[in-house]
């Protein structure tokens, strides 16, 4: 996705470092007890995306300016786990394809959770394993 500006994480509230200096290594969140993996996990073994996934980021343009055009930060993430179909919302069995609006709902709803100010946009693309399998042919 494409950023505004960096995110600003709670948790740098009273570091005095630079912020592209504390965001230059993988950023992994909503992994602080394996019981809160395994109850993510567990809702995804259910066919439903998770209420709050562990999700790992990335921001190679505090690395590497050349990215993307100045003003801007290019911000990678691996949301875990999402499942193939989902029955969220649904009384029955019946599996649906995962909507990026639910992949996104929860990306953005755990995210912001750790932040001082909700995440500032330009553009977000979201491939679900779906999409992964149609694209990339993996399975």
């Amino acid at each position: 996705m494409a950023l505004k500006k960096l995110p600003k994480f709670k948790a740098f509230r009273n570091i005095n470092l630079p912020l592209g200096e504390l965001l230059q290594g993988t950023i992994h969140l909503n992994c602080e007890s394996l019981d809160s993996l395994k109850e993510c996990f567990d809702q995804t073994k259910s066919n439903r995306i998770s209420n709050s996934p562990f999700i790992d980021l990335t921001i190679p343009s505090v690395m590497d300016r050349t990215l993307c055009p100045e003003g801007y930060f290019i911000m990678n993430a691996l949301m875990q786990y999402t499942p193939y179909h989902s029955n969220m919302h649904k009384k029955h069995d019946k599996k649906h394809e995962i909507k990026h609006s639910m992949v996104r709902e929860a990306f953005l709803d755990t995210v912001n959770e750790y932040l001082d100010e909700p995440l500032d946009i330009h553009y977000m693309d979201i491939l679900t394993p779906f999409d992964l399998e149609r694209l990339l042919g993996m399975t």
